[in-house]
């Protein structure tokens, strides 16, 4: 004998927030980049500094993100909780990205 599904027990938090942030903040995913600063700057490109995460030491050699060709600098960065460049400076990584424009 098998025991039939159950039924939803109702909307999740999750669900809940994700209405909200599509309804009133225009979007689901928070699309903020990691905080970085130029330092230093050519023809063709720029060299950002991915700032230290608070309460974090710095560990670990320096990593220098590339984006390959035909691709933007943000694909390193996409958004909050999926970005490479968050995961490295959250691990205190000193993280730099190479930049050569749109």
């Amino acid at each position: 004998m098998t025991t039939p599904p159950r039924a939803p027990q109702g909307p999740s938090k999750q669900s809940v927030v994700n209405l909200w942030d599509f309804l009133v903040k225009g979007g689901i995913a928070d699309l903020t980049r990691t905080p970085s600063e130029v330092i230093d700057t050519g023809r063709t490109r720029e060299l950002h500094r991915y700032e230290k995460a608070k309460g974090v030491r710095s560990k670990g050699i320096p990593v220098l993100l590339v984006p390959p060709l035909g691709s933007q600098a943000k694909c390193f960065d996409l958004r909050r909780g999926l970005s490479l460049a968050e995961d490295l400076v959250g691990r205190g990584r000193p993280t730099y990205l190479v930049d050569y424009g749109p």
